[in-house]
């Protein structure tokens, strides 16, 4: 109860004294300052507010128009759980906010002129304060402790951080660069895509001027009705003992290379990642270069007698020098006395899902859930075992590629695993993402597309998971690969 009182006292003085303050008159009757004439009362207060105003600005001319400001500040301290330790510097670094305001202000003349009200810039305690700094120190370092003076006081009375602050605006800097850089890449894609959607439209148009072209002929004649073509059905699409696992023709072929990743672009990028270090005085050679996908990684050595530090730090200016988005530099290259410059290409590689199923990653491996990945920064094929990681979540903004990726693990298992082997449920809200796997031999049920049904999907998943921990718990295992070793040694009765 005393806190919310005096919280609204904090509060009514905010008010009274800014209406005050405002609706100052130096004609209004004050106990100490005034010059009126004992006439009408001007001040929206009345006598109370023309002698609180009258006190004030006699006092401190205009920087007491910073003691609503503070009042403001004590209302919204005082319900904190250190109420008095935060108004005592409040009070300290008010009063020299309130006491430098003035004495600043009187550095270029005695009296200001606003609201209507002829005012005083120090009063008689800032205008005394002021003389003495500039007698001692002169106008010029006056000022300069009249400003230290007042930012001490700003600091007290608000709390305000130069460094927070500082460290706030390089943040909000850094994510403005990001947004914008991730705003370049993606208006490129746009245009790189409309590019590529007009080629598509005029190669089409050839194509159809063309076929007409032959289809004129002086004597025309019917053409044959084509059969609509059937589905071919494979070997691999019936469950059963001759189930075959699909073939991996049936995927589309690596896209060849970029131009830019060939042996001559990159030797010249090399030659002119040198060049531009050297404009920056630093000094060493491109020993090594690996092309990525998305990434070329240059390997620099630098010359004898160059610190880290110093082409660490030149990352922008590189950036802007090779005309690249954004450089990264690995310094050092793990198990290397190199340095490693990553530069984005200028064309993106497309990654196949038929290397992926073709590379060693894939075939050598001994996990029987091994999921594709995709490739690494320098392009080799990645891929990791299911069981490592079960309970897995993809997450991302709208078109990151979370449809890509699903779809490329339910296809590394298609292409691994036998419908004995391996048994999915799929559950699929959207009706879209799922609807093509609708039919193979390795669904327990057929894609589940009503809520409802989902529910009753994923509690027979439950207990199921539940029935199988039984299991384990009797044969004493941790996981299936050891049951399965187990009862292939040791049968159960």
């Amino acid at each position: 109860m005393k806190k919310e009182i005096t919280g609204i006292l904090f509060f009514f003085m905010v008010v009274f004294s800014l209406i005050s303050l405002i609706s100052f008159d130096p004609r209004d009757p004050c106990l100490f300052f005034s010059t009126g004439t004992g006439g009408a009362v001007n001040n929206l207060f009345g006598v109370f507010g023309a002698n609180f105003s009258g006190i004030l600005v006699g006092l401190f001319g205009i920087g007491a128009f910073w003691i609503p400001f503070l009042f403001l500040l004590g209302s919204l301290l005082f319900f904190g759980k250190q109420s008095g330790r935060a108004l005592l510097p409040l009070a300290a670094g008010g009063f020299l906010l309130v006491l430098t305001t003035g004495s600043l202000l009187a550095l270029k003349q005695a009296h200001y002129s606003f609201f209507g009200s002829r005012f005083s810039a120090g009063g008689i305690i800032g205008m005394p304060f002021k003389s003495f700094v500039v007698h001692y120190s002169n106008p010029a370092g006056g000022s300069i402790i009249l400003l230290l003076l007042w930012l001490i006081g700003f600091i007290m009375a608000t709390g305000f951080s130069m460094v927070a602050f500082y460290r706030r605006c390089k943040s909000a800097n850094g994510k403005l660069i990001d947004q914008a850089a991730t705003t370049m890449i993606k208006l490129k894609e746009r245009r790189q895509k409309k590019v590529k959607i007009r080629q598509n439209v005029k190669e089409e148009k050839k194509k159809k001027r063309a076929e007409k072209i032959k289809i004129k002929t002086p004597d025309p004649r019917p053409m044959p009705v084509k059969p609509i073509p059937k589905q071919e059905v494979f070997p691999f699409m019936k469950a059963g003992p001759g189930f075959t696992l699909p073939s991996v023709n049936f995927l589309d072929d690596p896209s060849p290379r970029p131009k830019s990743t060939n042996e001559e672009n990159l030797h010249m990028q090399s030659r002119l990642l040198e060049k531009k270090l050297e404009d920056f005085g630093v000094h060493g050679k491109v020993v090594a270069v690996t092309p990525g996908p998305v990434i070329t990684t240059f390997e620099y050595e630098p010359a004898p007698g160059i610190k880290i530090n110093r082409i660490v730090n030149l990352t922008d200016d590189l950036a802007l020098a090779l005309r690249a988005i954004s450089i990264r530099i690995v310094a050092p290259i793990p198990g290397k006395a190199v340095i490693g410059v990553e530069i984005p290409n200028a064309d993106r590689e497309t990654v196949r899902f038929k290397e992926m199923i073709l590379s060693p990653a894939f075939q050598e491996t001994k996990s029987a859930l091994t999921l594709c990945l995709g490739k690494d920064i320098v392009g080799n094929p990645v891929s990791a075992g299911l069981e490592k990681m079960p309970h897995l979540l993809i997450a991302g903004a709208t078109g990151t590629g979370k449809s890509v990726a699903l779809n490329t693990m339910i296809c590394s298992l298609l292409y691994q695993l036998t419908p004995d082997q391996v048994k999915l449920i799929m559950v699929d809200p959207k009706r879209i993402e799922l609807s093509m796997y609708d039919g193979i031999p390795h669904l327990i049920t057929p894609v589940v597309t009503d809520v409802k049904k989902a529910t009753n999907a994923l509690f027979w998943a439950v207990k199921e998971m539940e029935r199988r921990y039984e299991l384990l718990s009797k044969m004493k295992t941790r996981n299936i690969d050891q049951y399965n070793r187990k009862i292939a040694k040791e049968p159960p009765p």
